[in-house]
């Protein structure tokens, strides 16, 4: 998954503005700065300037990458308070702006200018949230948005019963839990401290009801909102649709590359193609001559690199065997070989075979 960029409550933090703050600047000049983030922070708490604030980092005399969230649209002078309240507090002010932080807005249009919390559907098959004010920028740059939820392979979520099984939900003491009917264990659905609403409705009680589509929630006598789709939790066999696109962060499964005619410099494509190097990405390397020294593997034409055993080694001659299935795993620099060291010690490296 891309960067995913949760905030952090910082207890008891409190300090003042240091320099005057105009609408629209995306940075707060304070005395003292917290020490997590992103977070929320209010200037002026309980007066008819407050205004609530999303921050993305800091400088040893500023917070930056600030946001208004919600509240008054003033100018703020120095010494304003600043402060991130106590941690009950700090999710009050979450979930009071849980409306604005989860708004769909249907296919991303280049033209239009989202906020944080947007939701849109994306080209590619997946649905994004942006994490800031934004225009014109697509949804896979991760400065701006966020991935939340990708297309699945066609047929791929097929094992867990027939479409149409029942689902069940309980409510825990933390936790909404979903499972069907045939299922042994419960899986989280979501935080309650997410769905509590502003001070003061902390007390309503939460209902549920599954639709033929959805599972829905509400406070009793308010209007049913969508939770979550059910195609999320589990989809038909193979009735999904057209296969979504792959990327790295969707690609799970260990891919086979055959090089039929080099030595040393190796080269093949996976199939579906990746577009680029993720750290953790598995290779099955079969290659039909052997190394005769340092060895390099360009995937997909995404660039050569190197092969590594015993995390910093090179390949000697003869590491690689003609005909051998060698397992790669990217690093984030090398591809680096599972299970084996080369033939260091006059030990040769781990070979698979593959049965067809």
């Amino acid at each position: 998954m891309t960067n995913a960029k949760l905030l952090q409550a910082n207890d008891k933090y409190n300090t003042t503005l240091s320099e005057l703050y105009t609408p629209g600047d995306t940075i707060l000049y304070v005395n003292e700065v917290p020490n997590n983030f992103p977070t929320l922070v209010v200037a002026a708490y309980g007066t008819d300037k407050e205004t609530i604030f999303r921050v993305e980092g800091k400088t040893l005399s500023s917070l930056t990458g600030v946001t208004r969230i919600k509240g008054a649209n003033v100018e703020l002078l120095g010494l304003t308070p600043i402060e991130c309240l106590n941690n009950e507090e700090f999710f009050n002010q979450y979930s009071a702006l849980s409306e604005n932080l989860l708004v769909p807005k249907g296919v991303y249009d280049n033209a239009t200018t989202y906020i944080a919390g947007d939701l849109v559907s994306y080209t590619d098959g997946n649905t994004y949230i942006a994490i800031k004010s934004t225009t014109g920028n697509l949804p896979t740059d991760d400065t701006n948005w966020m991935l939340m939820t990708i297309k699945g392979d066609q047929g791929d979520k097929g094992d867990q019963g027939d479409a149409g099984e029942e689902v069940l939900l309980q409510k825990t003491a933390t936790h909404i839990q979903w499972k069907y009917t045939s299922d042994v264990s419960w899986t989280d659905l979501v935080l309650l401290s997410d769905l509590k609403g502003d001070k003061g409705d902390q007390g309503d009680a939460v209902e549920f009801q599954v639709t033929a589509t959805h599972i829905q929630w509400r406070y009793v006598g308010g209007t049913w909102t969508d939770l979550v789709a059910l195609i999320d939790l589990k989809g038909d066999k193979g009735d999904q649709g057209e296969p979504g696109s792959v990327t790295p962060v969707s690609l799970k499964e260990s891919t086979l590359i055959e090089d039929t005619t080099n030595t040393n410099d190796y080269v093949g494509a996976t199939t579906p193609v990746i577009t680029s190097y993720v750290t953790g990405l598995t290779i099955h390397l079969k290659v039909t001559n052997a190394n005769t020294g340092a060895s390099t593997i360009n995937v997909c034409s995404l660039g050569a690199k190197s092969i590594k055993k015993n995390v910093t080694e090179a390949m000697a001659a003869g590491d690689i065997k003609a005909g051998q299935v060698l397992p790669l795993v990217y690093d984030g620099t090398n591809f680096q070989v599972v299970g084996g060291g080369g033939t260091s010690g006059g030990a040769d490296i781990l070979t698979i075979q593959v049965f067809s």
